[in-house]
């Protein structure tokens, strides 16, 4: 077998140190205290705060999470992907998608919890997240 052969189909689970486990959570405990409970804003509403944002680096997809259900693990926010809507989604829906390269759905890090209009760029786009 070619060394390319060998990074082409080796897995996560064939490299010990990382278990299958990717280096950042998706949520966590800081974070999961921050997101008010599911439910509690009836109207979603542009000045919702986004707690935490998630990317899908080569798609277009985004999530802004603005509420949380720690017991069902459910997000609530703001979704774009092939249409921009809110709605529901699931963190174990999130950690099993995988884009066309093979990338999982990542936490931005570097994201700090703002309304959702700041993240908007002309009310069409959201300028700031790709």
């Amino acid at each position: 077998m070619t060394f390319v052969e060998w990074v082409v189909f080796q897995s996560d689970s064939d490299f010990p140190e990382s278990e299958g486990i990717r280096e950042d959570e998706l949520i966590t405990e800081e974070i999961e205290k921050r997101l008010p409970a599911l439910g509690t804003h009836c109207v979603p509403g542009l000045d919702d705060i986004a707690q935490v944002k998630f990317v899908m680096h080569c798609t277009q997809w985004v999530w802004l999470a603005t509420q949380y259900d720690p017991e069902d693990q459910v997000f609530y926010g703001f979704v774009c992907g092939l249409a921009m809507e809110w709605g529901e989604f699931g963190l174990l829906e999130l950690d099993g998608y995988r884009g066309d390269l093979g990338q999982p759905v990542e936490r931005d890090c570097d994201f700090q919890p703002k309304p959702i209009k700041d993240v908007m760029y002309g009310g069409y786009r959201l300028g700031d997240i790709y």
